[in-house]
């Protein structure tokens, strides 16, 4: 071996017997633990998403308008270009309840429950208080997808 690839270990055997373990009381840490992820989250805990297969809002989903989507808009109300989502029923779009809330807001003002992350291409419902994928979903999630990345979703092309 390299002197640097030996050096290299040895720092990284340091880290994980001497370091991580007396921060994981003395057992071997967790991947998480290991990469440091959750110190950055403020110990906060980590966990999986498991989407509704189906939510009694999904008809209130429209089709996509013909001009498509744009993953690229701002906020209609503050301009932020930073998380934004589009209303599945009205295809208004609006900053995340991180940014300034507007798409929160158009929910209270309309009631349009179903909308679609353009950070993710994750789909929200807010009256079941939780994410959904559905057929149903896959027309505008396909325009989402093409408009963020210039392909359509696997299996759809």
């Amino acid at each position: 071996m390299l002197q640097a690839e030996l050096k290299a270990m040895d720092t990284f055997n340091y880290i994980v017997n001497v370091i991580f373990r007396s921060e994981s009381n003395g057992r071997a840490p967790t991947v998480v633990e290991g990469c440091g992820v959750k110190k950055r989250m403020g110990g906060q805990q980590l966990f999986a998403v498991m989407p509704l297969p189906w939510c009694p809002h999904l008809p209130e989903v429209r089709p996509v308008p013909a001009e498509g989507l744009d993953s690229q808009a701002p906020c209609s109300t503050c301009g932020d270009l930073s998380e934004n989502w589009v209303c599945l029923t009205c295809y208004k779009v609006e900053c995340s309840r991180f940014v300034n809330e507007h798409m929160l807001y158009h929910r209270l003002e309309t009631e349009h429950n179903m909308v679609l992350s353009y950070s993710d291409i994750s789909v929200w419902c807010y009256c079941c208080d939780h994410y959904v994928d559905n057929a149903a979903l896959s027309e505008a999630k396909n325009a989402a997808h093409l408009s963020k990345f210039g392909e359509p979703l696997p299996g759809m092309g």
